[in-house]
């Protein structure tokens, strides 16, 4: 639903942690790097279509978007894009 890469060695259902349940920034960075690239015609991908691409790419930097108001997010909302 967010448009980030799934992410998961944070199995641990007695503190409501479960596989997939969080992404890393850097992750999340290295994902929009990868879905720009392939945008711009840089990286040919047979699984991705440049227009899938750029869907993605919207809906992640969207995503992020919305998460950096979440003051609930990030370490009580400490997160912030400049």
């Amino acid at each position: 639903m967010s448009g980030y890469p799934a992410e998961g060695w944070n199995q641990e259902p007695r503190n409501r942690l479960f596989l997939r349940s969080f992404t890393q920034l850097t992750a999340i960075g290295k994902w929009i790097e990868l879905l720009a690239n392939i945008v711009a015609g840089y990286a040919d991908n047979p699984y991705l279509s440049r227009e899938s691409a750029t869907a993605g790419l919207s809906l992640a930097v969207k995503s992020l978007l919305g998460d950096q108001r979440n003051p609930s997010l990030a370490a009580k909302g400490c997160w912030s894009i400049s």
